[in-house]
């Protein structure tokens, strides 16, 4: 797509605007000195994003339907307190749309700008307090067809992935009530965040600790019962909002393998490196490797 390409050449200009405009500062983790950048070259990276995304082609992947949805929608303070009541499933999400549609009409890219901003705000804001690249891990969100995956397609699931990402303080913290907390509320805008409330407690601890060892061989397990998993996942979300997924899960054939092979390469790396990581103790690092660890298995399930 050739916009990337725009987008990687306003994030080489933003970097050599921000490496020269005294707009990192100092921070000390682990016995030596990380840059961080201020707040204006995040925001700067946020408003691009969510422009480009709130412009986009109404008839790229999902967003037709969305902006379909959109537009159907009756802006009323009775139809949100109706929606938020009845809604079944996500009643987050589409009560945010009805609110939505009373303060700005049809103006369905404000729409897809708002919805975008607030995850990317989430993400991107995340990315400045914790990488010691920012440029780089931006670079890698674009590079890898994430940004345009979530923005402009899984828009409900965005949201919730965002606001759980958002939450990573909390786990660093052992805050787990507040972490949980945040997934429920984002498991209002798309279900599948609460998987997460779980998985905080299988991912703490030291890099590649029993637990980690536990999910590979839970993964070996479940490639090689493939047949049996799949049919008990398919009883048991046949009569939930997952049963059309389902139905087209099994018309497909999996995740392509070389996306697998991409999301294998952090936890194999991190196992190269594991003794400097456990030497380090930090816990950012071990949640990272713990968590590329749960994605790495939940990919090979998946192909």
């Amino acid at each position: 797509m050739l916009f990337q390409w725009y987008l990687f050449a306003f994030l080489f200009i933003l970097y050599c605007v921000a490496k020269t405009g005294n707009q990192q500062y100092k921070i000390y983790v682990a016995g030596e000195y990380e840059g961080r950048y201020k707040w204006f070259a995040a925001m700067m990276v946020i408003a691009v994003l969510t422009y480009v995304a709130a412009t986009r082609d109404v008839y790229f992947q999902d967003s037709i339907s969305y902006s379909s949805a959109y537009m159907r929608t009756e802006g009323t303070w009775a139809n949100a307190i109706k929606t938020f009541r009845e809604s079944g499933k996500d009643r987050g999400f589409y009560t945010i749309v009805v609110l939505l549609k009373m303060l700005i009409g049809d103006h369905y890219q404000i729409y897809f700008g708002v919805i975008a901003g607030f995850c990317l705000l989430c993400v991107i804001g995340t990315y400045r307090k914790y990488s010691c690249n920012f440029f780089m891990t931006v670079f890698l969100f674009l590079a890898s067809g994430e940004y345009v995956q979530w923005t402009h397609n899984g828009m409900r699931q965005f949201i919730a992935v965002s606001m759980t990402f958002a939450a990573t303080g909390f786990l660093l913290k052992k805050k787990y009530l507040q972490y949980i907390a945040v997934v429920l509320f984002a498991s209002t805008f798309h279900a599948s965040a609460l998987m997460m409330a779980p998985m905080c407690f299988v991912v703490r601890g030291a890099a590649w600790n029993w637990k980690s060892v536990l999910m590979i061989f839970t993964v070996v397990i479940a490639t090689t019962s493939s047949d049996f998993l799949i049919n008990m996942v398919t009883d048991i979300m046949e009569n939930t909002q997952y049963s059309g997924d389902i139905s087209n899960m099994m018309t497909t054939d999996g995740t392509n393998g070389i996306r697998v092979l991409i999301f294998c390469i952090p936890p194999l790396l991190s196992l190269i490196f594991l003794r400097r990581i456990r030497a380090l103790n930090l816990p950012l690092i071990n949640l990272c490797v713990n968590m590329s660890i749960a994605s790495m298995g939940i990919y090979i399930v998946s192909m």
